[in-house]
């Protein structure tokens, strides 16, 4: 990967103390990234674990022969002995945090946490992003005056991902639920939402269903349909801006579901609420 291939490109190398190699987690590389579309990386033989976290754009992730979407507000942690790819895959130039560590029984853990799901995407938390940064503006440093403080980061970094996979179901659907208000205008598949929240496709499904009541497919839905019914009453935007704004394929599909669930059009559903 060449720096040409970045239109920001922050990268700190650490140097560890003898100390910090035996008794410490400590961190090798970390940085900021963004990228332009032709950035690619592939690797293998890395002897540490990568941490991986999406701040803007949408990247894949090709690792354990399993295909990964890396969204905004979600991170993979990824052991770089194994082959590993990743690239940018959205129009919107992709940005990402990164960390890669070692040190104590960082392998051991990170084989623990991708066994217990069989995966190695998360969605991230604000503890994860804070410890993240604070390892980053610290490597910057390059004093081993910070080993300690960096060795810590790095566990609460650790312990928060164990706890994201110890939430029960409900914990999770809601998690899930509070995911599609703030990303509603995205693509909100089953697959997608089933990675996040460390189900299977199937076993997502059946969950989402027992504790909302509905479908996820209906759910989105009518999430979708009264962020538009908001828009309908409170602004006098077109209708396929509206569509655009609530996640709706086109004018047409968001016409049809309206009306499906309303029994009116929405022009005319604007024109019976409509506060202008």
């Amino acid at each position: 990967m060449k720096k040409e291939s970045c239109i920001l490109y922050e990268r700190y190398e650490n140097t560890p103390s003898i100390t910090a190699q035996k008794f410490y987690y400590f961190p090798q590389w970390s940085g900021h990234f963004v990228c332009n579309p032709d950035f690619y990386i592939e690797r293998c033989n890395w002897p540490d674990i990568l941490i991986l976290l999406t701040t803007a754009g949408n990247g894949k992730l090709i690792y354990r022969e399993k295909e990964y979407i890396l969204d905004k507000n979600t991170f993979a942690i990824i052991n770089c002995m194994d082959k590993c790819t990743y690239f940018p895959i959205s129009e919107e130039n992709w940005a990402f945090s990164f960390l890669h560590f070692t040190g104590l029984q960082s392998t051991e853990l990170y084989e623990h946490i991708y066994n217990l799901n069989d995966s190695c995407v998360f969605n991230t938390t604000q503890k994860i992003e804070s410890n993240m940064e604070d390892c980053i503006n610290l490597c910057k440093e390059k004093g081993s005056k910070y080993e300690i403080r960096l060795s810590k980061k790095i566990s609460n970094i650790l312990h928060e991902i164990l706890l994201i996979m110890q939430k029960d179901d409900s914990d999770k659907i809601s998690m899930i639920c509070e995911y599609i208000s703030e990303n509603y205008t995205e693509d909100l598949s089953t697959e997608r939402l089933a990675k996040i929240s460390c189900f299977s496709r199937c076993y997502f499904s059946t969950m989402f269903k027992k504790h909302t009541g509905t479908s996820l497919h209906d759910y989105v839905i009518c999430y979708r349909l009264d962020r538009a019914k908001e828009m309908l009453i409170n602004d006098n935007l077109p209708l396929n801006i509206i569509a655009e704004k609530t996640g709706f394929k086109d004018m047409s599909t968001f016409i049809r579901a309206f009306k499906k669930k309303e029994n009116v059009t929405p022009s005319q559903y604007r024109k019976e609420h409509s506060r202008h």
